[in-house]
């Protein structure tokens, strides 16, 4: 299933939101581990996508010196 560049770019924004939703609108502590199981999705989500595009520039970087050669 493809979602749409600006939907899949949203999402861990969405994820925390309702995060934060969850631990300050319920009072409870299923409503927090919700919350924080949710930050903690988003926060992950956020650096794998980062590490992701960090290793691909490399890549990129590294066919250009083979290329150079």
């Amino acid at each position: 299933m493809w979602l749409p560049d600006w939907l899949y770019e949203a999402m861990p924004f969405v994820y925390m939101v309702a995060g934060f939703a969850a631990i300050f609108h319920f009072g409870t502590p299923a409503g927090l581990a919700v919350g924080i199981l949710l930050l903690l999705a988003a926060l992950m989500i956020l650096k794998m996508r980062k590490d992701a595009r960090a290793f691909k520039e490399t890549i990129r970087l590294a066919e250009d010196l083979i290329d150079y050669r």
